[in-house]
């Protein structure tokens, strides 16, 4: 499994501009028109942010018992909890950036050596270097049926980190215009979750000091 990470902020608004530009055609609460008019109605990305964050952090004091300023370790079971309690549905924009949580719950269902975890702004600065990872992790579990498809990828790795650098490019593009307001409280909010994160990629084996001048926001509780 591969994954990808963000900085948890511009996740957010990312996922609010998608949410009211391209509403979900199903969801498990409802039609989407239904549950985006009572998620979105009556707030801009700023006041919906501010609340979301609010809440959910109150509902991981509670569930942790933990003092105000101090940081917060979320287990998967309270993430759910307290997503469903401070957004109230499934496409919660700030809380599906509590990622330590979900790399948990995934290194619960899988052995640590079948997940890579990469940032988006790694496969945009060292596009080269991301893909070798993408193969060396591929080499290790690809099936014998996929291994012609494996051999074609490696016999063009040039095309292979420029296609992730283009794509890498446009995703991170589209987090520009973020509300300075709003950026400053979640920001705030999230650096409480940093530390457990990095235990979490620590874990994973991810290389964390090559993240520190490309993904600042993994360390942003040091600030």
């Amino acid at each position: 499994f591969l994954v990808v990470l963000r900085d948890p902020t511009e996740a957010a608004w990312v996922l609010w501009q998608r949410l009211v530009t391209e509403p979900r055609q199903h969801s498990a609460y409802g039609t989407s028109a239904s549950v985006l008019h009572a998620y979105a109605e009556g707030f801009n990305f700023s006041t919906r942010a501010a609340a979301e964050a609010a809440a959910l952090e109150r509902c991981l004091v509670a569930g942790q018992h933990s003092a105000a300023g101090m940081s917060l370790s979320t287990s998967p079971d309270l993430w759910r909890r307290c997503v469903s309690v401070g957004c109230g549905w499934d496409g919660c924009v700030v809380g599906a950036g509590l990622f330590a949580p979900q790399l948990r719950a995934w290194r619960i269902s899988h052995a640590d050596s079948r997940l890579a975890v990469f940032t988006l702004r790694e496969l945009r600065d060292r596009p080269a270097a991301a893909a070798a990872r993408v193969r060396r992790h591929l080499d290790l579990h690809l099936s014998a049926a996929s291994a012609a498809d494996a051999s074609a990828t490696a016999s063009s790795p040039d095309c292979a980190s420029e296609l992730l650098q283009q794509q890498a490019k446009a995703r991170v593009a589209e987090a520009t215009a973020l509300p300075e307001g709003a950026a400053g409280r979640l920001r705030a909010f999230y650096a409480r979750l940093s530390a457990q994160l990095r235990r979490e990629l620590t874990a994973l084996g991810a290389p964390l000091e090559s993240w520190r001048h490309t993904d600042a926001w993994l360390w942003a509780d040091e600030e």
